[in-house]
């Protein structure tokens, strides 16, 4: 099944992508985008063993580890209902320059596996020590994603609004020690939003976004602040900063850090630091580094890498990895 996505998607990049270089576009003005993505990500977990035979957990020689792999593909779209024009700055930040109005959607298909072993603990053990059984898992199922989008700006007072809603379904097959299980989620995300722009490339929005998974409702508030300024003569720079709380008790926020260069107005690239805080979680820091470069006017190819690396307790570890590569078009 891997293989196949893998194989099925390359051919589309390679496919899209020679297609849309063959063609012609008006330069600089446009109506719809486009784009095609495929992504891998891999978490990868290990934690000792603990026995609950005295008055407290006491930790063994005995280790689980636990590992999962994701193929993502996605399929974008956007109509920019009253334009679009790219003469205003970094083409990839074209939407954010031109104040454009827009309508998206996207719609994601996640292939997911993953593994658990423990390796037991057996006797002979210390007094008060419990054996724990040797057990084994795997999992396998899929993730559909279907997000769609609105954002209308009032080009003379700088006024936007905001709304989106998300729509998610997993379905997941076990086995844990011999024994089947399956299992079906679903969640349902909406968010709403006011912004102002502050200046010709400077902008200030504020979004409400409530979340309900398997009948959990959360609500969540962010703040975030987006920036295009000039480095000397040629190069550009993009600012991007975003600041979250929700309503659930362990969560104490989040923040999102993105910082751009652009040395042409045909490539952009960057990094992006994400902090999450909880009071009962330690923090979590994830890293990403991104490049897009429009190869033709019309044509953007992106890359990216992301790298998360924390440990839930003093004991366990857990690093995670992911990447993403796609092609977007402007007609």
């Amino acid at each position: 099944m891997k293989m196949s996505i893998q194989r099925i998607l390359a051919l589309s990049l390679v496919t899209l992508t020679g297609t849309v270089l063959a063609r012609n576009a008006v330069a600089g003005e446009y109506d719809f985008e486009g784009g095609l993505s495929y992504g891998n990500s891999s978490t990868d977990t290990v934690s000792p063993l603990f026995s609950f035979g005295g008055p407290n957990p006491v930790p063994t020689a005995g280790t689980s580890t636990s590992s999962t792999d994701s193929d993502r593909v996605e399929l974008s779209g956007a109509w920019y209902y009253s334009g679009l024009s790219d003469k205003n700055g970094p083409k990839s930040r074209a939407a954010f320059l031109d104040r454009a109005s827009s309508v998206q959607f996207s719609y994601s298909y996640d292939d997911l596996s993953g593994s658990f072993s423990s390796s037991g603990l057996q006797a002979p053990l210390p007094p008060g020590i419990l054996p724990i059984p040797p057990s084994t898992a795997t999992t396998d199922g899929t993730t559909r994603s279907l997000k769609a989008g609105l954002r209308h700006v009032w080009k003379a007072s700088g006024w936007y609004g905001l709304a989106g809603a998300t729509r998610v379904d997993s379905d997941l097959d076990t086995v844990f020690n011999g024994i089947s299980g399956s299992y079906d989620t679903d969640a349902t995300v909406y968010s709403f939003g006011v912004g102002k722009y502050l200046g010709e490339a400077t902008a200030l929005n504020l979004s409400v976004v409530s979340s309900d998974l398997g009948g959990y409702d959360t609500t969540a508030y962010a703040l975030s602040f987006n920036h295009i300024g000039s480095i000397g003569s040629d190069w550009q720079y993009g600012a991007d900063l975003t600041v979250a709380v929700s309503d659930t008790d362990e969560d104490d926020g989040n923040y999102s850090l993105g910082l751009s260069l652009f040395p042409t107005t045909e490539i952009e690239f960057g990094i992006q630091v994400l902090h999450h805080e909880s009071a009962y979680d330690p923090d979590r820091d994830t890293y990403e580094g991104f490049v897009s470069w429009f190869v033709r006017d019309h044509v953007e190819l992106i890359a990216s890498y992301r790298n998360a690396d924390w440990e839930p307790n003093s004991l366990t570890d857990t690093d995670s990895d992911q990447f993403t590569i796609g092609v977007n078009v402007r007609f």
